[in-house]
């Protein structure tokens, strides 16, 4: 009887010995975010054997997590801004209360920096959109757009009510500061980064105009602020909403604006013009408006918030220089050509349309050098088994760019068996802001040697990407200058990707 107490004792004993080194090892392998996580996690589920997924992140500095133990998960975020961070939970209790399908919130850190909220899973709205976009034929993602309509009211009629403002970040309404904060953020980080020459005055002059006649406009709603289809997580065949965080009270139509003009949903005219008055036809059931009215100033809204995007897209992509912000400007200059284009606009904002109408022009007007006889050769390679390629142009090689200096995939077992193509290791790489710096430095400096050899007739260039293995960093990096300098140059390419080759 007393051999097998001890037995029990000593079994317990190692139990506890184990999970805390367990514990010990894994908690200061984390980073501070991640540790606070952790314990957040290890709090909840009452188990220190939970896994902790690091999840793509998105336009804000929030950091996000799969936190998992078996088959359940929950989802945690942790943001240093916690006026931000109380604006969300004061919003997200608000909507719960309301009954709006928004995730449950399950804890709060005593600092309000992480919470742990319900798994959405990994399926948005705009995870449906096919490549041409969502076109009249689409029937079920046309339904779906029209559910997700019929709730944008609802958040903005029902959320509003009883809604405390007080905390909202960083503006409670939509006022003319909070527009102006748009405006110059288009001006600094979209018009100036372009270069192109303007008058200021011009410019100045019309915002003011724009203000003036959105201001005008009844701000008696919730303005969820970021409405597009990355936020509307679908999960058991429903819509649920997420990152209204930056929610104010303001007018409806800047939200319709943001889900029916999303650059890269690409949605038909036809469709958008029905969805829009499906949304009328459901926001008329609940407060009376003028359905003609609300569409004169909706031309005011598309513009807003045309040119708020492409702020947004100029800080993040030209100044941070991540790489989804980059590809998507390409989509919200065209879809300021078409607002513009469409645009019912008095003749006071003429100046100001001008200036847009030009700076659609230059970016649009790009046209890629091209050559028959120059070709690009680019290669990954690895400097653990046999360094860099040999040039066989007899032009003695070109650039070598070293990217062991970029996080590496191959240290975490789950890209093992992966290699710079493939989806999982882009998202990880792109989470790095500094992966798309280096992409974004090795760019202009082979650019410039690749118009300069254009010019003098040159016909071959190398370029050459080395990692540890050749198997992650380097194979990403030369596939995605690839895509950029297509982009830029219609000469011919040739890609290799020499460790892989070997097998």
């Amino acid at each position: 009887m007393i051999s097998a107490y001890v037995n029990t004792l000593i079994n317990d004993f190692r139990n506890y010995y184990l999970s805390t080194i367990f514990f010990t090892t894994y908690f200061y392998s984390m980073d501070k975010t991640q540790g606070q996580v952790y314990r957040l996690a290890v709090e909840y589920f009452d188990s220190k054997q939970v896994t902790i997924e690091s999840l793509p992140q998105s336009g804000s500095k929030r950091s996000y997590f799969r936190v998992s133990l078996g088959d359940d998960s929950v989802i945690a975020a942790y943001n240093d801004n916690v006026k931000e961070n109380e604006a969300f939970f004061t919003f997200l209790r608000h909507f719960l209360k309301k009954q709006l399908p928004v995730p449950q919130l399950y804890e709060v850190s005593p600092d309000d920096k992480a919470c742990l909220l319900e798994d959405l899973g990994d399926v948005s709205l705009f995870d449906m959109i096919p490549e041409e976009g969502v076109q009249p034929e689409n029937n079920d993602l046309v339904e779906w757009y029209k559910q997700v309509l019929s709730d944008l009211v609802r958040f903005q009629t029902e959320g509003h009510k009883g809604l405390d403002y007080s905390v909202a970040f960083p503006r409670s309404e939509f006022d003319e500061r909070a527009i102006r904060w748009d405006l110059n953020y288009f001006k600094y980080y979209f018009l100036h980064v372009s270069g192109m020459d303007y008058d200021e005055d011009a410019l100045q002059n019309g915002f003011d105009v724009l203000i003036k006649r959105l201001q005008s406009v009844d701000t008696g709603c919730f303005m969820y602020r970021d409405f597009q289809s990355r936020n509307v997580m679908i999960k058991e065949s429903k819509p649920r909403y997420i990152d209204f965080q930056g929610g104010r009270k303001g007018p409806p139509h800047y939200d319709v604006v943001s889900l029916l003009y999303q650059s890269r949903a690409k949605i038909s005219p036809i469709v958008r013009e029905n969805l829009l008055e499906h949304y009328l036809d459901e926001l008329s059931k609940v407060r009376e408006i003028d359905k003609q009215q609300f569409r004169r100033d909706f031309e005011y809204f598309k513009l807003v918030r045309t040119l708020q995007v492409l702020g947004a897209y100029g800080f993040r992509g030209y100044i941070q220089l991540r790489t989804h912000f980059l590809k998507s400007i390409p989509y919200a200059i065209k879809n300021l050509q078409e607002v513009l284009s469409g645009a019912r606009l008095p003749d006071e904002l003429k100046p100001l349309t001008d200036i847009l109408k030009l700076l659609v022009e230059k970016q649009t007007s790009r046209e890629r050098k091209s050559s028959d006889k120059f070709t690009v050769s680019l290669n990954s390679f690895s400097y653990l088994m046999g360094g860099p390629p040999e040039d066989d142009s007899g032009n003695g090689g070109g650039f070598v760019f070293d990217c062991r200096g970029l996080p590496n995939p191959g240290r975490y077992a789950e890209y093992g068996h992966m290699t710079g193509k493939d989806e999982a290791v882009i998202r990880f790489l792109e989470e790095h802001n500094e992966v798309s710096r280096f992409i974004e430095n090795v760019f202009r400096v082979v650019s410039q040697t690749i118009d300069n050899y254009l010019d003098r007739g040159f016909e071959h260039l190398m370029i050459n990407f080395g990692c540890t293995g050749g198997q992650h960093r380097s194979v990403y990096c030369t596939e995605q200058l690839h895509k950029r300098l297509k982009q830029e140059y219609d000469v011919r390419f040739r890609v290799r990707h020499y460790q892989q080759e070997m097998y």
